[in-house]
């Protein structure tokens, strides 16, 4: 995510799309874990940030929605540091506690 518009050149891809391909891993609890325990969740967090255009907010906001469907991932979400914070997370929130 250093370029403005999050796409990188090499890969081909942005992060809307990666974050959406995530989404379709954590299907599975164990890829839960796998993703978080991955560094993956941070990630997210900084996806929700004003810096990040409204379809990567939601990208992320999904992704975090899935991610809480597993109890240990859950409580890991609510752990992260500003995954619970700001204007954009707020219904996230209500969804996590």
């Amino acid at each position: 995510m250093k370029s403005t518009n999050h796409y990188s050149k090499k890969f081909g891809y942005n992060a809307e799309e990666i974050i959406e391909a995530l989404i379709n891993i954590s299907v599975l609890d164990m890829n839960k874990t796998l993703l978080i325990d991955g560094g993956f969740l941070p990630l997210l967090v900084k996806s929700l940030s004003s810096d990040c255009v409204a379809t990567h907010q939601a990208a992320a906001a999904k992704a975090i929605w899935t991610l809480a469907f597993d109890g240990p991932s859950k409580s890991k979400c609510m752990e992260e540091p500003g995954c619970l914070e700001g204007k954009r997370a707020s219904p996230l929130a209500a969804i996590l506690v």
